[in-house]
């Protein structure tokens, strides 16, 4: 649920370079979501796996986001 907020999210930023790179970082954590469930659906892990791999994409994104999106709203 998470990497579909972030894809809705995503539309807002349109504009300037950092709003861009904030527009991909949310656009590939989506992708990599979806990438990293059909993978492991299709390798036969169970849900742990799944778990664990999307608590360390969302992580990472919020991480890089939230030094993004602080450094765009100073502006």
């Amino acid at each position: 649920m998470m990497s579909a907020a972030f894809l809705t999210n995503a539309v807002v930023f349109s504009e300037g370079k950092l709003e861009h790179a904030i527009r991909w970082i949310f656009l590939i954590d989506f992708i990599l979501a979806a990438g990293s469930l059909a993978g492991l659906s299709w390798l036969k892990y169970d849900i742990v796996a799944f778990e664990v791999a999307i608590l360390t994409i969302n992580w990472i994104v919020l991480i890089v986001s939230g030094i993004l999106l602080s450094v765009l709203f100073r502006r």
